[in-house]
């Protein structure tokens, strides 16, 4: 156990009020939508696997000043909240639900920005719908890496490891809130997918990751999926051709993004900029990198939206 967290509050009491939370129907299923508002451009975040719309709240937070975030809860990532589990689960269902999503919100243009398995679904929204995205952001999207850190590969050795963190999920449904975020700062940093030697994460970071752990549907687990890789797509990836941000890790941290996707995006895609986040790993808008990846992606849509020179590193 590297720290504990008795004080953290339940979610209810870290978003803001004046944020809305609406159920919206949108290519047949109803998807929660979590909305920042006003009169401000639109900014669609798509969270990855096992996350939820309140995974980006404090990166939301941050841009909330300028732009109308909308953070929708994917297809059998919200146990009651998010729908879909029976009509499908890849890639291209949920980039129809997100582009589905952008229609019904009547969305011009929007920035779109997503983490992971998120990543992969704006890029393939912008693949088939260049036009209609002012910009994209992808924050890791898996293509090619190692599944995590190496310093975590006992976990994959025990041959019990897969059997114990499912008890605990199913545990954690059961657990109230203080009791929660105690078990998970416990296990930490086994609890999150993020190298070994992370602090513990700050209060909207920990709390947002914990409440989505504990409402995903594991019954996911039960079907056969296929995780989503970049690789399947590159071939798509001149499609694009709006302005373009990517954010990856350290290999040696976990990043799932190797160095020939990064060279091949860059070949299809000139107006790509690429950034690697110093010391992230496979999560990037959480924990000990956010500071760095906030500044990135501000100054990468400050450029997007007032058309000054970008001041991100590439």
């Amino acid at each position: 156990m590297t720290d504990t967290a008795p004080h953290y509050r339940p979610i209810e009491e870290l978003v803001p009020t004046q944020w809305q939370g609406n159920a919206i129907i949108a290519n047949g299923i109803r998807q929660n939508v979590l909305r920042t508002g006003g009169d401000k451009p639109p900014l669609l975040m798509l969270h990855g696997f096992m996350e939820s719309s309140v995974s980006w709240l404090r990166l939301a937070r941050a841009l909330a000043g300028r732009f109308d975030v909308i953070m929708p809860d994917a297809r059998v990532h919200v146990h009651g909240r998010s729908e879909g589990g029976t009509s499908g689960f890849s890639p291209e269902i949920l980039t129809d639900d997100a582009l589905s999503l952008v229609e019904v919100l009547k969305l011009d243009q929007p920035v779109v920005l997503g983490h992971s398995n998120g990543a992969v679904t704006a890029y393939l929204m912008t693949v088939r719908q260049p036009d209609s995205v002012r910009a994209l952001v992808m924050e890791e999207p898996p293509a090619g890496g190692r599944p995590m850190p190496a310093v975590r590969q006992e976990m994959l050795e025990s041959n019990n490891w897969y059997d114990e963190w499912m008890g605990w999920m199913h545990r954690l449904k059961t657990m109230p809130h203080a009791e929660r975020v105690q078990s998970a700062a416990a296990r930490w940093p086994h609890s999150m997918p993020i190298p070994q030697d992370e602090t513990l994460w700050d209060e909207d970071d920990f709390v947002g990751n914990l409440e989505s752990l504990a409402h995903f549907d594991i019954s996911i687990f039960d079907t056969k999926i296929d995780f989503w890789s970049l690789l399947n797509y590159l071939d798509q990836a001149a499609h694009i051709t709006c302005p373009m941000l990517l954010l990856t890790g350290e290999p040696m941290r976990g990043s799932l993004v190797t160095e020939d996707v990064v060279l091949t995006l860059m070949e299809r895609i000139p107006q790509l900029q690429w950034h690697q986040i110093e010391g992230g790993g496979h999560i990037l808008s959480r924990g000990r990198p956010f500071e760095q990846t906030f500044t990135t992606i501000d100054a990468f849509l400050d450029s997007v939206m007032f058309k000054r020179p970008n001041k991100a590193s590439t």
